[in-house]
């Protein structure tokens, strides 16, 4: 089951344009959309690698390319989230 988190991200996610040659998103766009459920301390600015690597990546909702430049949607996350958007 998908956390609330998890399932803003996906969907805003899912709103934006894939590029065409790879299938992917790129990684920074993905990491824009988590800047908001970074766990940060009073001094750090959030950048979304925290909450990146914690909702979407050790989850494996989503992989990442070799070059940790692009990201896809895992068939597990794609399942999860329809699974979500169903209820």
């Amino acid at each position: 089951m998908l956390s609330a988190e998890q399932l803003d991200i996906l969907r805003n996610a899912l709103e934006l344009v894939l590029d065409r040659n790879t299938n992917a998103w790129p990684v920074y766009d993905i990491k824009y959309l988590c800047q908001r459920y970074d766990r940060l301390s009073y001094f750090e600015t959030a950048s979304g690698n925290d909450a990146f690597n914690r909702l979407l990546i050790q989850p494996k909702l989503m992989s990442l390319s070799p070059d940790g430049q692009w990201c896809k949607l895992t068939d597990y996350g794609r399942e999860l989230y329809e699974e979500a958007e169903a209820h």
